[in-house]
């Protein structure tokens, strides 16, 4: 793949996974980078007493932090700096997208495979060969929940890695 395919495959994709609204200018503003405890807001406060025995003291997986990012994801997005911003700011999104597992019995794919069948549209002829090879990628290879998936890893680098992952 040449360096302008690489550059242009994570914008690619997202087009591909936002579909239309993409191309329209729409953006996604889910709240969810500063909330990083999944809508919680006192996680961090002390109990003032009270027990309903519902809290069993594990944190939520925020994905974020100083820690490693760890996901099944051998499919890296180009350039490396947005893989690696991805895996800082977004690695939640990663980790509910590559964790999902593919159908090979029925020939869907997991968000790898998704994500390789999305590069490999990318070499195609812009046009209808490459909006059908989009299409069969998006309607008829994704595994349940991969196009979600895509999308929420797609809202969180146009928010938190836009010029990491922009195309050269």
């Amino acid at each position: 793949m040449n360096a302008s395919a690489k550059t242009t495959t994570f914008s690619f994709l997202a087009a591909a996974a936002l579909g239309a609204a993409v191309f329209m200018g729409c953006t996604v503003e889910s709240g969810t980078v500063d909330d990083v405890d999944g809508g919680t807001q006192d996680n961090d406060k002390e109990d003032s007493g009270s027990s309903t025995g519902t809290d069993s003291g594990a944190q939520p997986d925020t994905g974020g932090g100083g820690e490693t990012c760890e996901s099944p994801q051998t499919s890296k997005f180009e350039p490396a700096t947005c893989q690696t911003c991805l895996e800082k700011s977004c690695c939640l999104e990663l980790k509910n997208c590559f964790n999902l597992p593919g159908d090979d019995a029925n020939g869907k794919v997991n968000c790898d495979g998704f994500k390789d069948c999305l590069n490999d549209c990318a070499q195609k002829p812009a046009g209808q060969e490459q909006d059908d090879c989009i299409a069969e990628c998006t309607d008829i290879l994704a595994a349940p929940g991969v196009v979600d998936a895509w999308q929420s890893i797609q809202a969180c680098a146009d928010q938190s890695c836009a010029t990491e992952c922009a195309p050269e």
